[in-house]
């Protein structure tokens, strides 16, 4: 590819990353592939909503308030805080949020990109597991002990966070990249990704991947591709295609013609979760950089919870912070208060 070439290497240099997102470790911690930038108020653009992404902030009454940025989740946001308890819903007792931007990555592996887990996950898959960044790993028929996240037997349900989950191809734009004779003839299988994850995050996304004026930063040339429910018995993308894995896993990069053979057994049990422990990608992939930008704007933009969520669940106030409060009036009504 000749046009946008040399800002989107620098950019992935900046980055540290390549076309998997840079070499990480297990459980998530990769900061070689974190953004700086990110966080509510940050500058890019004039389409205001969540990120100036012209898009509203996710919410979901299991993270409690939705008041400010409180029990919400946001395109480019920092994330971090402390993890909450969920109060109610399907998962209710879980630990939620604490995760921040620069975990947002994880690696090839199914169960990677945790910056605190239950037990083990190389073992155990993603079952019982908490949530850092609010939202549920991706059903897969088979995989990684994710059963429980499918709903009510179907792929869709009505308290997953985004909305259920969707699929979508990302293909190059041809008026904003120049093909080699090679990529031309091959277009079809060499340049055609594929997004899986909520549906809020995929449609908005794939807004900031296509053409987007007031976005230019993260857009990386890509067509503006039909959006299709995602099953995982009839997809024709496979467990074994997931090249990056985001999120705590609620968020796949997909390559039809990448085959991990570490995504079973023995090795998926019998393996750690970090970059070593994956069949490496093809030299093509891995210099490729309409897929370095792909990787690079997912890690960046990506909805994560906002530090602050959980503290107030469901109008049960942290008994606590009550009690601090209380102790606070008298102070301020008496002068003293003798406990």
């Amino acid at each position: 590819m000749v046009k946008r070439e040399i800002k989107l290497q620098e950019r992935a240099a900046i980055r540290g990353g390549g076309s998997g997102g840079g070499r990480g470790s297990s459980g998530g911690s990769s900061s070689s592939g974190s953004s700086t930038r990110g966080g509510p108020g940050t500058t890019r653009g004039s389409l205001g909503g969540s990120g100036n992404t012209g898009r509203s902030s996710i919410s979901s009454s299991s993270w409690g308030s939705s008041t400010s940025t409180l029990g919400k989740a946001d395109y480019f946001s920092r994330g971090g805080g402390s993890p909450f308890t969920i109060g109610s819903g399907a998962f209710a007792g879980r630990q939620a949020g604490g995760g921040t931007r620069d975990q947002v990555l994880g690696t090839r592996r199914f169960g990677s990109g945790y910056p605190y887990s239950n037990g083990n996950i190389q073992r155990g898959g993603v079952y019982g597991q908490p949530f850092p960044f609010g939202f549920w790993p991706i059903f897969f028929v088979g995989h990684g002990y994710s059963g429980e996240y499918r709903g009510y037997g179907r792929n869709d349900t009505e308290q997953r966070p985004g909305g259920d989950l969707v699929e979508v191809a990302i293909t190059p734009k041809a008026s904003d990249w120049t093909l080699t004779p090679e990529q031309t003839a091959n277009n079809s299988a060499a340049e055609t990704f594929y997004m899986i994850g909520d549906r809020e995050s995929v449609e908005t996304m794939l807004i900031i991947l296509s053409p987007c004026p007031d976005c230019e930063e993260y857009s990386c040339g890509a067509n503006n591709s039909s959006i299709t429910a995602f099953n995982s018995s009839t997809s024709q993308i496979l467990f074994e295609n997931t090249i990056q894995w985001y999120r705590s896993s609620s968020f796949s990069l997909a390559y039809l013609g990448y085959n991990n053979t570490y995504a079973f057994l023995p090795l998926n049990e019998s393996s750690t979760l970090d970059w070593d422990n994956s069949t490496p990608l093809s030299d093509a992939l891995q210099t490729d950089t309409f897929l370095q930008c792909i990787n690079n704007t997912l890690t960046a933009a990506l909805p994560v919870l906002n530090a602050g969520c959980g503290r107030f669940l469901h109008g049960k106030l942290n008994w606590m912070v009550v009690w601090a409060i209380w102790i606070a009036v008298l102070i301020l009504n008496t002068g003293n208060v003798t406990l």
